[in-house]
């Protein structure tokens, strides 16, 4: 009896010595997938910080550049900015008063034709008492 609990209790003792080897196991590979992410994560770090200063560096490059080109070419191109922008202002203002006369034009338009169609409504109301013929003679030389 002694020998058959020894053996149980051995077989029991080996069974959770091979789920703690188990647990130890899916524990490292987890370490190992961890610490695999965050490697990944610090390259893609350095892979930003490093683009980062590249484009610090061509900033400041393009504002050095810019400054020279102002410098030397500055007065011309400055000049001729300020002669577009008035020359835009004008003709802003040109588009602006053409708009207003369009709008008035429209407007004196539209009352002619309501009037036109007012005078061909009632055209035909003075000749009641001629001939249609005559009315139709009328209408072609009224129109």
């Amino acid at each position: 009896m002694l020998h058959a609990e020894y053996a149980k209790l051995s077989q029991i003792l080996n069974e959770g010595v091979v789920k703690f080897n188990q647990k130890v196991k899916d524990m490292w590979l987890t370490k190992l997938r961890v610490d695999s992410v965050i490697g990944q994560e610090n390259l893609n770090l350095m892979r930003l910080r490093t683009t980062n200063l590249d484009r610090v560096e061509m900033s400041e490059n393009l504002e050095e550049m810019r400054s020279v080109l102002q410098f030397t070419k500055a007065f011309p191109i400055i000049n001729n900015i300020k002669k577009y922008e008035e020359e835009l202002e004008v003709i802003q203002q040109e588009i602006h008063l053409i708009q207003e006369q369009f709008d008035d034009c429209q407007a004196t338009y539209e009352s002619l034709a309501t009037k036109d169609k007012y005078l061909d409504r009632t055209f035909k109301n003075p000749f009641a008492d001629l001939s249609p013929i005559i009315v139709d003679q009328c209408y072609k030389f009224f129109k």
